[in-house]
């Protein structure tokens, strides 16, 4: 291989979950109420950083809100992290970082959040791909 050609990758090295909450501030009164068709707010926040010359942290955060009748059924937020080895030309980096990173994560934030619900007490809810 020539000195000339440069590998380009991105490799996740590890996947965790920085951060999780799940609050019902309704229960145990809101499922006595039956089937409820809550409002759902979804809401998608992104962040990274370099951590080393090759090496970048990104997080995906995600919030839920749940309401029906302005009241707050319930609120589930996960923080979905990587740390990811990125060998890219440096004009192509931030396009990866925004895009490539957030979706290899997002399947971990969906059931992460798929788990809190269920663990709450309420069905699962599938996040569509970003």
């Amino acid at each position: 291989m020539s000195d000339s050609i440069q590998q380009t990758t991105i490799d996740a090295k590890k996947i965790f979950l920085k951060g999780a909450a799940f609050e019902s501030p309704g229960s145990p009164q809101i499922f006595a109420k039956g089937e409820l068709q809550p409002t759902l707010d979804v809401q998608m926040t992104l962040g990274h950083q370099q951590i080393d010359s090759d090496y970048y942290e990104v997080v995906l955060a995600v919030n839920l809100i749940a309401t029906h009748n302005s009241q707050t059924i319930f609120t589930a937020k996960v923080q979905q992290a990587g740390i990811f080895s990125i060998k890219l030309p440096a004009d192509d980096i931030e396009a990866a970082l925004e895009t490539t990173c957030p979706h290899i994560l997002l399947p971990f934030a969906r059931e992460a959040l798929a788990s809190l619900m269920s663990k709450g007490g309420f069905p699962q809810l599938l996040i569509s791909p970003i």
